[in-house]
């Protein structure tokens, strides 16, 4: 299976970082990989919070500086499909956090697919995701 943009949540990188082969070669097989600047955030929680957060920012650092991975940051128009999101789901009665429909609109923006473990992510429809 090949992409043209993976984008990466949180949980698929702490995949990463453990050594999963399937994660890698999912990684792989994409042209680009993109890891939205929530997730970046989300990431960075974890290695204050845990005991190794030199070693981990220095890996993270490492995978952002490759020519194939770019960090996506919100825009006006991730705003707005954040909100049309987000209020299709509050609609549906679905909600889920608030950081997955920044994810989820970033990537819909961009025109990728969303490498997660997440499952609330299936609540949004026109979300392409791989697990």
């Amino acid at each position: 299976m090949n992409f043209r943009l993976l984008v990466i949540d949180t949980n698929f990188y702490s995949a990463l970082a453990r050594g999963n082969e399937r994660v890698r070669q999912l990684i792989r097989s994409a042209e680009e990989i993109a890891l939205p600047q929530i997730v970046i955030g989300e990431l960075l929680g974890g290695f204050h919070y845990g005991t190794r957060f030199n070693k981990n920012y220095s890996d993270l650092r490492e995978i952002m500086s490759k020519p194939s991975c770019r960090v996506l940051i919100p825009s006006m128009e991730t705003a707005s499909l954040y909100g049309k999101l987000y209020a299709d789901l509050k609609k549906k009665g679905t909600m889920i956090p608030t950081n997955d429909i920044w994810i989820a609109a970033l990537t819909i923006e961009y025109e990728g697919v969303l490498a997660t473990f997440d499952t609330d992510f299936d609540s949004i429809s026109n979300l392409e995701t791989i697990r």
